[in-house]
């Protein structure tokens, strides 16, 4: 389930970030509106979560025969990751430019490591907390 946990943010997250990315390029997207841009990219990510972790939770009770517990750790860890690679993908271009980078060039590399990183540290990080705090 750790992999799907992962995916599921790079691909919400390099979504976000070719957005952002054309939106710079083509002069439709500046700091005077990146604050908008990322309240109605994290909304959109919200609502995208919030119906892939119902979606993985049931299945993973349901084709893997786990508790309850494991789809709701799963659903919730997928919810999490999915909001965090949007407000990923929205920063990520206007940092690389700050810096003197080209978003284009190492925005996806980036997108990529921080949501498989995130997406294993809060699957793990929910089990952990919820696991332990059942025996």
């Amino acid at each position: 389930m750790m992999p799907i946990v992962a995916s599921m943010g790079g691909v919400a997250g390099n979504q976000t970030l070719i957005l952002v990315i054309r939106g710079i390029a083509m002069g439709k997207i500046q700091k005077s509106n990146a604050r908008k841009l990322l309240i109605k990219e994290s909304s959109v990510a919200l609502l995208n979560g919030l119906a892939w972790s119902i979606v993985v939770s049931v299945l993973s009770v349901a084709l893997f025969q786990t508790s309850w517990h494991i789809g709701l750790i799963v659903g919730a860890a997928m919810l999490l990751n999915i909001f965090a690679s949007a407000i990923a993908g929205v920063s990520i271009p206007f940092l690389l430019k700050k810096m003197g980078i080209d978003p284009a060039l190492a925005g996806g590399v980036l997108m990529i490591t921080l949501t498989d990183v995130l997406g294993f540290i809060t699957f793990l990080g929910l089990a952990t907390f919820f696991l332990l705090g059942q025996t």
